[in-house]
């Protein structure tokens, strides 16, 4: 068994998993006194900044190893299923560029897309081909909707240049969502790759519905960032 299939255990504890603890950055209510908006439709009591854990080139290694495993688990043929590896967001590129190094991948194009303006578009001077099977990259999911949105804004880019590119499935190192198969269902019809499942006590968007709200708990916006 290669590398690239060995999953190192530290500690009694998955590598991976361990990354994203000790080097993400934790934002806990018991210790700021306030909550978080992680999207448009969540808030929370924890949230985590992961960003900084893709800093060290060993740990970027270890996690997209974890996601290039898991695509081939989810009858994804990198060499045949993707063309472009497209980064939900900036903050996911480092993650993007270092799956580009697995053998498999090494053909891939890549390039992002950024939330402006409330919608989702190509990073400037990027651009897509007329079939081109892409494949979306995200760091963290709760609701799953900027997926969604990605998906949705490809498609209008179609209708407006002709040009269609083929959106093949997607890949989220943290899936935070509350319960995973209502996600699972709505995305059927696309290949879904997921590297560890942390799942949160998520709470409703609204002032009259989340619990921490009606208690004047201060809420941070986070969307787009944690």
């Amino acid at each position: 068994m290669t590398e690239l299939y060995y999953r190192p255990v530290v500690n009694g504890f998955d590598e991976c998993e361990r990354i994203i603890h000790e080097r993400s950055i934790l934002l806990d209510m018991a210790d700021t006194g306030c909550h978080y908006q992680l999207s448009d439709n969540v808030h929370t009591a924890k949230a985590y900044l992961f960003p900084p854990m893709l800093e060290r080139a060993t740990n970027r290694k270890r996690l997209a190893e974890r996601l290039f495993r898991g695509m081939w688990e989810s009858d994804v043929n990198p060499r045949e299923d993707i063309n472009v590896l497209v980064g939900l967001g900036i903050a996911a590129m480092p993650l993007v560029y270092t799956l580009q190094d697995m053998g498999a991948l090494e053909h891939t194009r890549a390039i992002y897309m950024e939330e402006r303006n409330q919608e989702m578009v190509l990073g400037p001077g990027f651009s897509l081909r007329e079939n081109e099977k892409v494949f979306l990259v995200h760091l963290a999911a709760v609701s799953f909707r900027r997926i969604w949105r990605a998906i949705g804004a490809m498609n209008c880019l179609a209708e407006k240049t002709g040009i269609q590119p083929c959106v093949q499935g997607f890949a989220v190192l943290i899936d935070r969502s509350p319960d995973d198969s209502s996600w699972r269902r709505d995305f059927c019809a696309f290949k879904k790759v997921v590297g560890i499942r942390s799942p949160i006590v998520a709470y409703p968007a609204a002032p009259l519905l989340c619990p921490l709200c009606l208690k004047d708990v201060p809420l941070v916006d986070l969307r787009g960032l944690a």
